[in-house]
């Protein structure tokens, strides 16, 4: 496809440190870097913050953006941050593509959740002038609700997963599921911050699977729900379980590798709601971890159940228990090729992201044609 060489393009990022390999924004930033370059273009992370000037995103030097010198760009990216208002308006007044990614759920968790349950917290950016939004694909049934909210036209952008971040504490050959794997002890890795990724289903089929065999499964790990402690609905709804306390325990938020080399995460039950592409099944179906889930991009792999069919997700977990061992290595190298759709490596991928950066170009070049002729202008 037409690449535009010598496009100057700036994502908006923070320096790498320890949030790099804690939220997978940072990591989305670094990815979008090197999938813009691979393509032809002129990327660069950039920050408005004066003090992450030459700090680097690993590799890549972070370059600072002000109202300045943003015309230097022809696209900029908003990723990690948005911009402020004085340089979105030196953008507008030079003719600075600004588009936004959203590699998170604003719909669900910034507009909906947060309007209801944080009174306090100061609303995002409104990006009505922006050019575009982009969201990954696992939102677009959003995708509607924000086009009116903002505006704009919003486009879906590819999902990007890498499995480099994940060997950078532990080495993948101590994360690899083998024969001796544990499948009696189980994590439940949700975030529990927001309802789109929450314990409460994994709890119940756990919950389920117990009461039709009390042996089927020895200890679940609830990671990240040691802070609902003070949460009277929480703590009543884990009073109903006959597990609680147990064999179900309740615990702070903890590394992925970690879980996994201490033998705490043999076997992992999620769930989500309009959250269907994360990292914690990627890394499961890389590393052939067996992972009883209810994503519809992964009906294929894994142990899938059906939306909040808990019922259902527990009869895969009794599958997953007795059979993943007798075929774990041919499962993780059907689920290594699936996973490498989605990453930065992966042709179409790059093709999709210039794709998004050629549309702007060719939406902006349109608008600069069209107010020429409005003008009169010859220039």
């Amino acid at each position: 496809m037409k690449i535009t060489k010598g496009a100057k393009i700036g994502i908006t990022a923070h320096e790498s440190g320890s949030k790099m390999w804690s939220n997978g924004l940072y990591q989305n930033a670094y990815h979008l870097v090197n999938i813009l370059k691979s393509a032809g273009y002129d990327a660069r992370p950039v920050s408005e913050n004066k003090q992450r000037e030459g700090k680097k995103l690993l590799e890549h030097e972070i370059e600072h953006l002000h109202p300045g010198n943003i015309s230097d760009y022809d696209v900029i990216f908003e990723c990690v941050h948005s911009l402020t208002e004085a340089s979105m308006a030196a953008a507008k007044e030079k003719g600075v593509i600004t588009a936004g990614i959203q590699y998170g759920n604003e719909y669900m968790i910034d507009v909906m959740a947060d309007s209801i349950y944080k009174f306090d917290k100061p609303p995002r950016v409104n990006k009505q002038n922006r050019d575009a939004i982009f969201m990954s694909p696992h939102f677009e049934p959003s995708k509607e609700a924000l086009s009116i909210m903002y505006n704009l036209h919003v486009g879906i952008a590819p999902y990007i997963w890498s499995p480099d971040f994940l060997f950078v504490h532990e080495k993948e050959e101590q994360l690899l599921f083998n024969k001796d794997t544990d499948l009696r002890k189980i994590s439940v890795m949700e975030s529990n911050l927001y309802f789109v990724k929450t314990a409460h289903i994994p709890m119940l089929i756990l919950e389920h699977a117990h009461r039709q065999d009390p042996d089927i499964w020895d200890t679940a790990y609830i990671i990240g729900a040691k802070r609902l402690n003070d949460s009277k609905g929480f703590v009543r709804f884990a009073k109903l379980l006959s597990t609680k306390g147990k064999k179900m325990f309740f615990e702070d938020r903890y590394r992925f590798g970690f879980l996994v080399r201490q033998n705490y995460a043999g076997l992992i039950v999620s769930h989500q709601h309009h959250c269907a592409l994360n990292y914690l099944q990627l890394e499961a179906m890389y590393l052939g971890i067996p992972f009883v889930h209810n994503s519809d991009y992964f009906k294929d792999c894994g142990y899938y159940y059906p939306e909040f069919q808990a019922k259902k997700g527990a009869e895969q977990l009794k599958l997953a228990i007795e059979t993943h061992k007798d075929h774990f290595e041919e499962t993780r190298e059907k689920e290594r090729k699936r996973v490498y759709d989605f990453h930065p490596e992966n042709s179409k991928n790059i093709e999709g992201y210039a794709q998004i950066v050629e549309w702007l170009l060719e939406k902006r070049a349109k608008e600069n044609k069209k107010s020429k002729l409005f003008t009169g202008s010859n220039k």
